[in-house]
């Protein structure tokens, strides 16, 4: 699957919350539909594969579709639109600001370290 025509859901591979969700979209049919990439990656200045522009010190979660690269509360929504038609009941939720759905996304992420102990994606992937 190339970069240019997968959808990439870019993680933290450090974190337990983040490793757990993606080992539930990985039972869902649709999960195929997927290449996972620990965020770590797209940190290191030699892989020039993937230009996306980032906020300074972004640690959150990515979703890269071919046309589009969606950030935080905006990539979690889009993978679950992509997981299941009825998903899509969520979509009036995307008629919040997006500062405001954020906020949300934010205060979890700030503290998954801390509630969400776990195993690195890589410790688990080998």
């Amino acid at each position: 699957m190339d970069a240019a025509s997968s959808k990439i859901i870019f993680f933290d591979g450090d974190c337990g919350l983040c490793n757990g969700i993606l080992r539930w979209i990985k039972n869902k049919k649709r999960s195929s539909v997927f290449q996972f990439i620990p965020l770590q990656h797209l940190k290191n200045k030699n892989d020039s594969q993937f230009k996306i522009p980032l906020p300074k010190n972004y640690d959150g979660i990515i979703f890269m579709t071919h046309d589009n690269v969606y950030l935080k509360s905006n990539a979690v929504f889009r993978i679950l639109f992509e997981l299941h038609p009825l998903w899509k009941m969520l979509q009036p939720l995307l008629w919040l600001p997006t500062w405001f759905r954020d906020f949300f996304y934010d205060l979890i992420a700030r503290n998954r370290h801390y509630f969400f102990k776990g195993a690195n994606y890589c410790e688990r992937e080998s």
